[in-house]
């Protein structure tokens, strides 16, 4: 099974948005499955509040990870900030907005959140991997 797939796995087993994302893609990236799963528990649902959807949160964590360059000063931070702006607009293109309260208007989220799960992990894939 592909991470793709994993994470909709995942999100489908009880984890949620950012969790299943970040937690199957840090598994390659070595960070530790239970501090995944820990660090992520705040940007679920929106980080609570149906704010910006967690499956993207998820994916941007893991750009962090995977580019980031742990460095002071601006200038380490262009190609994420970079893959960052490319990964929202991806994301937007196909559902029009980041806002899990706007994205929840837009189907039943028992069944698009699963859907925003693939394709967050699918947009991550093509940026990143």
């Amino acid at each position: 099974m592909n991470k793709i797939e994993e994470s909709v796995q995942a999100f489908n087993e009880g984890y949620c948005c950012s969790q299943a994302i970040l937690s199957i893609y840090g598994k390659s990236l070595y960070l530790n499955q239970e501090l995944a799963l820990k660090i992520s528990i705040p940007f679920c649902g929106g980080m609570g509040i149906k704010s910006v959807c967690g499956a993207l949160t998820g994916a941007l964590m893991v750009i962090g990870i995977k580019e980031g360059v742990p460095l002071k000063g601006s200038e380490n931070r262009v190609n994420v900030k970079s893959l960052v702006i490319k990964y929202i607009e991806k994301f937007k293109d196909e559902y029009g907005t980041i806002i899990c309260e706007e994205l929840l208007k837009i189907e039943d989220g028992s069944t698009l959140c699963p859907k925003i799960v693939r394709s967050s992990a699918k947009i991550l894939e093509s940026l990143i991997y």
